[in-house]
């Protein structure tokens, strides 16, 4: 299964280091009302891309597709205002008697990650859930070399599907559930062996329920390792460069966003600055689906870059490369550089050409959304800046890119 407790295992928070004379407060706190927190447990709190529906899954709920014997069923209510949500709503075509938990979206909102399995962590999959009008089709996924020693797991995909960030017990953990990344393998719905995010970020406790903000830096998610009596906390980290590898020391959320009782399954709205997680209540401890707002120091970094990757030889633009969200800062941007990048295969002119054939397809394609051609400059680099090793398919899978640097 994803786990009887599902959700209720799951995070870790880095950036720079506040003493404890300038601990920052939370603006707000609270739980949301109503019908969505009516039936506990709810589990994985899941924004969609715009941020105006929010899915979450019920365990052994009577309204549950195969009842109360179900383990998770998937849920949502819609935003009806800042504060306001709708009735809850089960979302029937992604359910069924089993285990049916959704952990994220792709940029097009069409397009999700979803768990299916028994409930007991024996047959858990993944697949990709694609909306075409009012019908879905389901596609399994591979993550070659996947090994879970545990009965809980937990995803995160990235909104352009490139990248899995996965919570699970490898034969490298360095405690329970240690977090993992998997880069998918071009266009295919295979993606690569997961390889362990390190010792910074993972603890001898359990880390859980990971949210990759849309810098594509800022890692949140929820572990054991920082105290609570061995229950889980918020936590962030920054990722210092493109090996993932490399984090800033974790810095743990403070109050009330973190409580003695479970704190996980953290998920930021589009603005960067509100998250819905689930926590308890300081006094009553009840334990639910919360909002929060965060200081600007916990928030994610300000976005003044974009990276696209491509397949191996090819110029072609992939689909979501270029979310709305970074067409919507462009739209706004004084100066545009659009670079393209090669591996190392092929000769020094080849992929100069091709390196700036890339770049144009991005250009061609920011001109289609409305962006003026007269505040973009592209450039082809061919392969004389790799930013990872060309020895290895992973590192070269990297350097096959486009990146575009603007200013405000």
């Amino acid at each position: 299964m994803w786990s009887r407790l599902s959700c209720l295992l799951t995070a870790a928070c880095a950036l720079a280091i506040a003493s404890d004379g300038d601990l920052p407060t939370v603006t707000r706190k609270w739980r949301l009302p109503g019908e969505i927190n009516a039936h506990q447990p709810v589990v994985a709190p899941v924004l969609s891309p715009d941020g105006s529906i929010l899915y979450f899954s019920r365990k052994y709920f009577p309204g549950n597709v195969g009842g109360s014997s179900d383990p998770d069923d998937i849920w949502f209510a819609r935003r009806t205002s800042d504060s306001t949500w709708g009735p809850p709503e089960r979302l029937d075509a992604l359910n069924t008697p089993q285990s049916d938990v959704l952990f994220g979206f792709a940029a097009d909102g069409k397009t999700a990650l979803v768990q299916r399995g028994s409930g007991n962590g024996e047959t858990e999959h993944f697949v990709l859930a694609r909306q075409v009008g009012q019908t879905w089709t389901f596609e399994p996924i591979t993550i070659e070399g996947y090994t879970n020693r545990s009965s809980y797991y937990y995803a995160f995909m990235t909104p352009d599907m490139r990248t899995l960030i996965l919570s699970l017990q490898g034969p490298d953990s360095f405690g329970g559930l240690d977090l993992y990344v998997s880069h998918r393998i071009g266009e295919s719905l295979t993606w690569t062996t997961p390889r362990n995010l390190g010792s910074t970020v993972n603890t001898p406790g359990m880390e859980s329920s990971p949210f990759l903000a849309r810098d594509g830096r800022t890692l949140y998610y929820a572990t054991t390792g920082y105290g609570s009596n061995g229950k889980y906390d918020i936590v962030m980290t920054r990722r210092l460069d493109d090996s993932w590898e490399q984090w800033s020391q974790p810095i743990v959320l403070p109050e009330p966003i973190n409580t003695p009782e479970m704190d996980l399954c953290w998920w930021l709205f589009p603005t960067g600055d509100t998250a819905v997680y689930i926590s308890s209540d300081d006094g009553a401890a009840r334990m639910g689906i919360y909002l929060a707002t965060l200081e600007k120091k916990y928030q994610p970094l300000p976005l003044s870059s974009w990276t696209v990757r491509f397949a191996f030889n090819s110029s072609a633009l992939p689909p979501l490369a270029v979310p709305d969200s970074i067409v919507q800062i462009l739209r706004h941007a004084r100066r545009i550089t659009i670079a393209g990048h090669t591996d190392s295969i092929g000769s020094d002119e080849y992929n100069k050409q091709l390196s700036l054939a890339r770049a144009q397809s991005v250009r061609d394609y920011l001109r289609r959304r409305g962006i003026d051609a007269s505040r973009m400059k592209t450039e082809g680099y061919g392969k004389t800046r790799p930013m990872a090793p060309n020895e290895s398919d992973e590192g070269r899978a990297l350097n096959r890119r486009v990146e575009i640097e603007w200013e405000q």
